[in-house]
């Protein structure tokens, strides 16, 4: 029994150890993340580590690949036709843990290295892990004329830009935790990847005129947020916030438990969401919604589509239908609000709720009067509106 409670003790002693351990390094690691301002900003406790200049000729490949360490990549745009890369670290690194640069026919590797000092926690002789408590970053320096291929790749570190990156080859970053801040970007296609960073893209990304790729933005636990996404796009996550302001183009979204706003643009829209909120406004094309337990906004210029949710309730403007509307929710209100001009055939029906429209007189209900249907207007081109809820009132508005 005694030495159980001794054992015990020394346990427990462990723990607190680890935790205080585990403190004092997300201090000093959320300290260095609200450092970076601006890629161009040095600080008095940092040191080059690596400068060099490497010319572009017959490249047509860049990658960066910082997979060993949790170096920030920055980018900014250089003077001339050359590549610069400079890396800076907060302590005096040995040789081997110096980025290398490579040059293989036409292609230009910039690889982080493994770093030997080890963190509070996971380093010593119990043999945790392995982290570096040493932090730097790396700024390349990306000239105008470059238009090849790019690829960035951290674990924890952020990927950042104050340029604006124009290229006719493919666009790809990835990151494990870290936040990605992209200002302009135009590529033949475009990858964005992070499993809890969020990804904040500036003013536009968009795919050049003749390329045929996609965009294709995946966050596990990160939010999204986009100004502008110009292109076929793909957005997926699994409990992070999906939000932009603009988008041109055909785009599907998925997310397992948040929110999901589209604010304006043209193109078909694929949503769907577990258990969130989503919101589109000002578009004009086919949208298809589907939510478990989601509220549903959309308010649209002209456009036809199909709202399925289990326990949300919709509300659907639309200025001008322009084919069938279909909307289905188990336990939910469905407010539509539609042009008195619209011409349209029409169906709903509610287990327990009511059933209220402009053009009742239109219309043939049932006893209960939880049923109804009947042709509204001249009926050109003769479209569809279907919209059935079984514990939600109907209510169909004029606009």
């Amino acid at each position: 029994m005694r030495n159980l409670k001794i054992s015990l003790i020394v346990i427990l002693g462990v723990i607190i150890l680890g935790l205080c351990r585990i403190m004092a390094w997300g201090m000093e690691y959320g300290n260095r993340g609200g450092r970076f301002f601006s890629v161009g900003e040095t600080y008095s406790d940092m040191q080059v580590v690596l400068d060099k200049e490497i010319s572009l000729d017959g490249i047509s490949n860049i990658e960066i690949l910082y997979s060993e360490n949790s170096n920030d990549v920055f980018f900014y745009e250089s003077e001339g036709d050359t590549l610069v890369v400079k890396e800076y670290a907060n302590y005096e690194l040995e040789e081997k843990e110096v980025s290398t640069v490579a040059i293989t026919e036409d292609t230009i590797e910039i690889k982080g290295q493994r770093r030997n000092q080890q963190n509070l926690f996971f380093g010593g002789p119990y043999g945790f892990g392995y982290s570096s408590t040493g932090w730097g970053y790396t700024q390349i320096g990306l000239p105008a004329s470059y238009k090849g291929n790019l690829t960035v790749q951290t674990i924890g570190g952020d990927i950042r830009s104050d340029c604006d990156l124009n290229i006719d080859g493919s666009f790809i970053a990835s990151s494990i935790s870290g936040d990605m801040m992209l200002p302009t970007l135009s590529a033949k296609s475009v990858t964005l990847t992070s499993t809890s960073g969020d990804l904040n893209t500036g003013k536009k990304i968009s795919i050049t005129s003749n390329g045929t790729g996609e965009i294709t933005i995946s966050t596990t636990s990160g939010d999204v947020h986009a100004e502008f996404l110009s292109g076929k796009t793909t957005i997926t996550s699994t409990s992070g916030d999906i939000s932009v302001e603009k988008m041109d183009g055909d785009v599907s979204v998925s997310t397992t438990s948040g929110d999901v706003k589209i604010l304006d643009g043209s193109g078909r829209r694929s949503i769907y969401t577990s258990s969130g909120q989503i919101i589109m406004k000002n578009i004009d094309d086919f949208f298809d919604i589907n939510g478990s337990s989601a509220e549903v906004v959309v308010e649209a210029k002209r456009g036809e589509g199909k709202v399925v949710t289990s326990s949300g309730d919709v509300r659907v403007e639309l200025s001008q239908l322009t084919g069938n509307l279909e909307i289905e929710t188990v336990s939910g209100e469905v407010v539509t609000c539609l042009s008195n001009d619209s011409s349209f055939e029409f169906k709903a029906d509610t287990t327990s709720g009511d059933i209220n429209t402009f053009f009742d007189d239109d219309l043939s209900f049932s006893k209960k009067g939880n049923s109804a249907q009947g042709s509204v207007g001249t009926m050109e081109p003769g479209y569809m509106v279907q919209i059935h809820t079984i514990s939600g009132d109907v209510r169909v508005t004029e606009q």
